[in-house]
């Protein structure tokens, strides 16, 4: 409701600013001064739609950090209540070598309970890895050298799957009717903790980048965004010099018959370019930062995609861009992988572009891409010989708003690395890149592999 309330009351604001001033402009008989009006009205518009784009983001951001700090707390509350719950309650007669098992432990293992369990039986159950531990805490503690233990180990459950468990225990009896030594303690479910912790850990990191994109992009907003919009401010000026030069000069002044309006008119148009220059950038910014936000929020659609044809169909696409490169592009069979084809042939456009924007001027380009299989994933690499980029700038490269060149020199906005790797990790895959200076850059695309 309040994003319709801000986009009715920006368009009616903007539907009756242009009724009025251009009622206001047609009033101006004077050509010239109504172009220079005209050229004014439009930069005041521009203005004010940078600074109400600006305050939508600062509402983002700060509804971004009130759900991050909600989610964190959230997942706290819920990490503490599990690890609460005791699952079951055990009891080991060394005497007899036995194990009863009582409260949830049926539930639990698949296993029935206050059925004697012989303690060999029991150790089969464990994961191999976590015997030898599990064997020198009950030793330690029959012995007396320590007062009761408390480990975590993986169990086979009934039906065949892995289990987490945490056990406690501790000596109850010193002797029991049988000679030996009672122990009794407790066993409790880590499963859902161990897999919420893994899932946490995932969220914390993609949160902890998410934050360190947010500053970055601040940091740009500040730079990048705010220097088109000073740039408008500063040739705004010496419009208005202009139009001062033009109404006190009249039509006839200057040094000779016509010269001031020629001069004037001159000036407007440079000036009215520096303008739409500084707008087209603020707006490539912008296309950019939705672009990344769209990339981020949206849900997945996967299905089977044959990488082939998905290149295939991007080469298509930037074909006019890979002509006038001169560009060679070699590409050898690729795998079918589950995946969102579009979110897929948006990462290889960007990796494309990059390539074809930052080739190297000495040579023609080649692009080769290629596939390779590895422990249960695909690796695709798409190399080129272009300028490549220092061995330190791996990461930073994929950093938002992040340039190697100046605007002037490489055109873009700096953010389709971002974007790339964005759809790469929302895959649960990875993007990487090396590069050397003058020799070219590799991109390393990794997914899993369906079968």
């Amino acid at each position: 409701m309040v994003a319709i309330g801000l986009a009715g009351s920006y368009f009616l604001l903007s539907v009756l600013w242009i009724l009025l001033s251009d009622r206001a402009v047609d009033l101006i008989n004077d050509p010239a001064l109504r172009s220079t009006v005209q050229t004014i009205k439009g930069l005041i518009f521009v203005l004010l739609s940078s600074a109400l784009i600006f305050l939508l983001a600062w509402v983002i951001f700060a509804r971004m950090a009130v759900t991050r700090q909600n989610e964190l707390a959230a997942a706290r509350r819920l990490s503490s209540l599990l690890e609460s719950v005791n699952d079951g309650v055990w009891e080991y007669d060394t005497g007899t070598g036995d194990i009863l098992f009582s409260g949830r432990w049926q539930d639990l293992t698949g296993y029935p309970v206050l059925v004697p369990l012989p303690h060999a039986q029991w150790k089969r159950l464990i994961h191999s890895h976590d015997v030898p531990r599990y064997e020198v805490a009950v030793l330690e503690t029959v012995a007396g050298r320590q007062s009761h233990f408390e480990l975590e180990m993986r169990f086979s459950h009934k039906d065949g799957r892995w289990l987490w468990l945490h056990v406690t225990g501790g000596v109850m009896f010193s002797s029991s009717p049988q000679g030996g030594v009672v122990l009794a303690g407790a066993v409790t479910d880590l499963s859902l903790i161990k897999d919420n912790e893994e899932h946490l850990k995932r969220m914390v990191s993609e949160l902890t980048r998410s934050e360190m994109e947010i500053q970055r992009f601040a940091f740009a907003a500040a730079h990048d965004l705010r220097q088109p919009v000073r740039q408008m401010g500063s040739y705004a000026q010496l419009l208005e010099r202009s139009v001062q030069s033009l109404l006190g000069g009249g039509l006839g002044g200057g040094n000779g018959p016509g010269s001031a309006p020629e001069t004037v008119v001159r000036d407007v148009q440079e000036y009215a370019g520096f303008i739409r220059d500084g707008a087209a950038t603020l707006n490539g910014h912008l296309d950019s930062v939705l672009q990344a936000f769209e990339v981020r929020s949206q849900t997945l659609t996967l299905t089977s995609v044959d990488l082939l044809m998905v290149v295939d169909g991007v080469l298509a696409k930037l074909k006019p861009m890979i002509d006038k490169s001169g560009a060679e592009i070699l590409c050898e069979p690729l795998p079918m992988v589950q995946a969102d084809g579009d979110q897929i042939a948006l990462l290889f456009e960007h990796l494309l572009k990059n390539a074809l924007s930052y080739r190297s001027p000495g040579r023609p380009l080649r692009i080769q891409i290629r596939a390779h299989r590895r422990l249960g994933t695909w690796e695709i690499s798409v190399q080129d010989n272009g300028e490549g980029f220092p061995a330190d700038k791996d990461e930073a490269i994929f950093q938002a708003f992040y340039r190697l060149h100046t605007a002037s020199e490489v055109s873009g906005s700096g953010m389709g690395l971002t974007i790339a790797r964005a759809i790469a990790e929302q895959h649960d895959g990875s993007l990487t890149a090396t590069g050397k200076p003058g020799e070219g850059a590799t991109f390393y695309l990794t997914l899993r592999d369906p079968t």
